[in-house]
């Protein structure tokens, strides 16, 4: 859990289990062009300085190399913790959903 007054980013990222390689491969996510690697289904904060920052998750695969590639533009406020949500795609070849809670 984070203290209310660091200043980032919070991503979680999901997957429909019927993926189920996705088990076997972890998230990949980062904010203006850092990438970090983290867990399905578990918050993962990255801290930032206040303003507009790009958030980015994907998950290695074969062919694509970032396989359901998301990508998020969010304003984080001083003191602020911006919540993202991914959620992967059901095929590698598509894209994946991202929005800021």
């Amino acid at each position: 859990m984070t203290d209310a007054s660091q200043t980032g980013v919070r991503i979680t990222a999901k997957f429909f289990p019927l993926f189920w390689i996705l088990f076997l491969l972890k998230p990949h996510m980062g904010v203006d062009g850092s990438d970090f690697q983290s867990a399905w289904n578990t918050p993962t904060f990255i801290p930032t300085p206040p303003g507009q920052h790009t958030v980015t998750t994907y998950f290695p695969y074969f062919i694509p190399r970032q396989a359901g590639k998301g990508t998020v533009t969010v304003d984080v406020a001083a003191g602020q913790t911006v919540s993202v949500a991914y959620k992967a795609p059901w095929i590698v070849f598509f894209s994946g959903k991202m929005k800021a809670a």
